[in-house]
């Protein structure tokens, strides 16, 4: 039997679901009720202290590659 370290394999969520995904827009309808408006700067800040307090590595990852599909982006979707 082989063994197989979960470390092994690279996990990536494509671009495309990123950028509209539930966690986005979630953090998006929060600002919306909080302020009125969303930027994508107040997105990345909520995002990143939401990651810092994350236990779940699983969730962090999906943070992690989140903010990196925003921090390479200009603009939000509406």
């Amino acid at each position: 039997m082989t063994d197989i370290s979960v470390n092994s394999f690279v996990h990536t969520i494509p671009a495309q679901f990123l950028s509209d995904s539930a966690l986005v827009n979630t953090v998006k309808e929060k600002l919306l009720a909080e302020k009125g408006f969303a930027t994508l700067r107040d997105v990345r800040m909520i995002m990143t202290k939401q990651m810092e307090s994350e236990t779940n590595v699983i969730l962090v990852d999906i943070y992690r590659q989140t903010l990196t599909f925003l921090l390479s982006t200009s603009e939000i979707n509406s």
